[in-house]
Formats: C-alpha cells, sequence, structure tokens
C-alpha cells in the first residue's frame, strides 16, 4: 500500500486520516451510534408511511371506493386490505 501512496500525497493523507479514526475508539463509538440513529429513523419513516396507508385504505373503504381501487390508491396488496376490514 505504501508503494501506491508515494505518488499521491492527496490519497496518502486520507489514508492517515482513515487509520486515525479507526483508532479513535471514541469517534468510532460515535459513529457506530450516528448509523444506529439513522437506521431507528428510517424505521420508524417506515412505519408512518405504512400507517398512513392503512389510514388512507380505511378512509376510501368508509366512502365506498372498492378494494381494487384503494389498492391502486394505496399500493397495498388486496389481501392487505381485505385484512383491515
Amino acid at each position: 500500500m505504501t508503494v501506491l501512496l508515494q505518488n499521491y500525497p492527496v490519497v496518502e493523507d486520507a489514508y492517515e486520516a482513515y487509520l486515525s479514526f479507526n483508532r479513535n475508539q471514541q469517534i468510532h463509538a460515535l459513529n457506530e451510534a450516528r448509523q444506529c440513529f439513522f437506521h431507528d429513523y428510517a424505521i420508524d419513516i417506515e412505519n408512518v408511511i405504512a400507517g398512513s396507508k392503512i389510514e388512507t385504505a380505511r378512509n376510501l373503504k368508509t366512502i365506498g371506493l372498492s378494494l381494487s381501487d384503494i389498492s391502486k390508491a394505496t399500493g397495498l396488496s388486496l389481501d392487505e386490505i381485505e385484512f383491515l376490514f
């Protein structure tokens, strides 16, 4: 690796920063916590979207829209919609 970096000082600096980052346990722990936060946030967003689709499906059913049209409007399968009612 050292031979490859000799001609590219910018890459060598980046590689040194990478090694330094990996040696620093506090930064490593903070990065892990950050990744967990974004993972949990993404799951929360998915749950909100799913809940919104279910609520929309129920409202559309209440006004008398067909299950097929509800499926088209919400992206839920017919089985999922039938399970709701």
